[in-house]
């Protein structure tokens, strides 16, 4: 089942409206997860089509995350083409997992954008509060790390 980009979603273009989300939640006091990831190998995408095409992609993976993620949640866009997914009242990390493994088949069966058809893999981490940080900035400090060690070590995984 191939994705459209045609319905789009406005999301946050940086890390602070995240770490935001962050704060809003920690105060809460509920628990909440986190799952990061990045499209493998984007600057090919962006090269082979156009910069924006690419920009249509990312807003393609946003509208999907909208429709894959359960009720509550965010998509934020940081750092490029990595998105971080913020999912309210999630305490184990295999919820988490489970979300990146229906985006990684739902990127790969591909997008159809402008007439063209084009699927990429995605690599991503997932953090968990308060188990892997116990405020906005070490969690958002230890998310990117994970994501970047995910990029260095394997592609298409979380």
């Amino acid at each position: 089942m191939g994705a459209t980009a045609a319905a789009t979603r406005e999301v946050a273009h940086d890390d602070r409206a995240m770490r935001s989300r962050f704060h809003e939640l920690i105060f809460s006091g509920e628990p909440f997860g986190v799952l990061a990831f990045g499209v493998d190998n984007f600057d090919r995408i962006n090269n082979l089509f156009s910069y924006e095409f690419g920009d249509r992609v990312l807003e393609g993976i946003a509208s999907l995350m909208a429709e894959l993620a359960p009720a509550g949640s965010e998509t934020f866009r940081f750092d490029g083409d990595c998105f971080g997914t913020v999912v309210p009242f999630v305490t184990d990390s295999e919820d988490l997992r489970s979300l990146f493994d229906r985006a990684l088949i739902s990127t790969s069966a591909g997008f159809t954008i402008d007439g063209a058809s084009i699927s990429f893999g995605i690599t991503g981490c997932a953090c968990l509060y308060p188990a892997n940080g116990r405020n906005a900035e070490e969690l958002f400090r230890n998310l990117h790390i994970a994501l970047i060690d995910a990029k260095r070590y394997g592609r298409s995984t979380c």
